[in-house]
């Protein structure tokens, strides 16, 4: 059970790191703004089409709903803080 905890709370904190990342590339210049717009674009669309086919997707990832609306929350978390920390810092 630990050992769970510890590799979702890393999984969490690569996310924050990969948005962090993504955001920092964004704020480089100005033309980079649109890739990481698109990209966040592209991150959402998935993102809603999962919450909306929960049902067709949770199985293929051989995960209860309850596990999956925690990862998807989780990650949305994420991406989220990730981002935000980056823009406030810079």
């Amino acid at each position: 059970m630990v050992a769970k905890a510890l590799y979702l709370t890393g999984l969490f904190l690569v996310g924050c790191s990969a948005s962090s990342l993504l955001s920092w590339f964004g704020c480089l210049h100005p033309g980079n703004f649109r890739v990481v717009a698109s990209a966040y674009g592209l991150l959402a669309a998935v993102w809603c089409v999962c919450w909306l086919c929960d049902d067709a997707v949770a199985p293929y990832f051989k995960s209860t709903n309850l596990n999956f609306y925690a990862c998807l929350i989780g990650f949305g978390v994420a991406v989220t803080m990730g981002g935000v920390i980056t823009w406030l810092t810079s």
